[in-house]
């Protein structure tokens, strides 16, 4: 008698080693790209002029809006400045 599924086994034996060296293969690349991108500096934010608000019509230097909302549907807003 004739054994056909020794092909089919060697088969699945093959792809499974295929797939499990890809995978070692591929994990310390995965790990080196992290270390990499982690190492690198962000550049230096552009320099701003300094802000000249003498010009200005008026000048907000504190906006404090206040919510609440109640159980009957209704709301109320507050605005300080």
């Amino acid at each position: 008698m004739i054994d056909r599924s020794a092909p089919v086994k060697n088969r699945l034996a093959s792809r499974f080693l295929r797939e499990t060296i890809l995978s070692v293969a591929t994990f310390p690349l995965l790990i080196l790209y992290a270390v990499m991108a982690r190492g690198q500096t962000p550049s230096a934010p552009a320099a701003q002029p300094a802000s000249d608000y003498s010009k200005e019509a008026f000048v907000v230097e504190s906006l404090i809006t206040k919510a609440a909302f109640e159980n009957d549907g209704t709301s109320s807003r507050t605005t300080t400045s």
